[in-house]
């Protein structure tokens, strides 16, 4: 082999070796730029957002409200319960009598007492009478009149009473003789007599009644007017003139006829 042919076939070995490195080395490439993740719940949200964006100003260019949604599950708030009220209660500026009913005709039964207190169980005629707690028996029920009452409380929800039966009441008329002073008297004429009295009826009634001696004139006469059940004074005074001994009594003449017991005097003159 010639030189000119060794010389050739290096040349082409080396140019073979040559390429071989060049087709086996990696190719340098530019750095690529990462993209950043790509949040899909952001994304699906940031294009209802630029949706909402679009129909709110095509409806007229207002801005969507920025207050909060109440998830549908809330609960509505528990209902605020109301406070209970008291019950009426009523005291008197006098001590009043507690009856079986609105009237006198009624009986008393019990009373309240000034200081003290009792439940409204009822009212009748806006307040007139007053149907409560019996002060002296909580178990039972009696009528106040409502002049000395005053009412603390929510009376006006009490329901209305019902009037018992009017009870059916016999005329009592009682008259006593309580005094006659001097009963005994020894002395100058004239002398003076004092009679006093009382007369108590039970219903409102007109009484006609007399001072009525055994013997000889009255000692004195009237009448009486009651607008109710209940006690009056009754009373006579006179000079003598002269001895006199009798007995005196109140004589009741309407409209029944009744007597008190008698009283009896000694009237001794001395000629002055």
């Amino acid at each position: 082999m010639t030189n000119k042919r060794r010389i050739f076939l290096l040349l082409l070995t080396a140019c073979l070796l040559l390429s071989c490195n060049l087709l086996t080395s990696p190719t340098t490439q530019a750095p690529s730029v990462q993209e950043p993740p790509i949040n899909v719940e952001t994304s699906v949200s940031r294009t209802r957002a630029f949706d909402f964006a679009v129909r709110t100003a095509a409806a007229g260019g207002q801005t969507a409200p920025t207050s909060q949604i109440v998830p549908a599950t809330s609960q509505p708030p528990a209902p605020t319960t109301e406070p209970t009220l008291g019950v009426p209660i009523v005291s008197v500026s006098v001590d009043t009598n507690c009856r079986e009913g609105p009237a006198t005709i009624y009986k008393d039964i019990s009373y309240l007492l000034v200081g003290k207190t009792s439940e409204v169980t009822a009212k009748y005629k806006n307040g007139q009478w007053w149907v409560i707690k019996d002060p002296n028996n909580p178990n039972k029920r009696c009528w106040l009149w409502g002049y000395y009452a005053t009412v603390t409380g929510p009376w006006q929800q009490l329901q209305e009473a019902t009037q018992p039966p009017t009870p059916t009441i016999t005329l009592s008329v009682e008259p006593t003789f309580t005094s006659l002073n001097p009963p005994t008297y020894t002395g100058i004429c004239p002398t003076p007599l004092n009679g006093a009295g009382t007369i108590t009826v039970n219903m409102p009634v007109t009484v006609t009644y007399i001072f009525e001696r055994s013997a000889g004139p009255n000692l004195g006469s009237g009448s009486l007017t009651f607008a109710a059940a209940g006690t009056q004074n009754i009373s006579f005074s006179i000079n003598f003139l002269s001895t006199s001994t009798d007995t005196v009594r109140i004589h009741v003449t309407s409209p029944i006829d009744v007597s008190s017991d008698p009283l009896t005097y000694n009237i001794l003159c001395t000629p002055y």
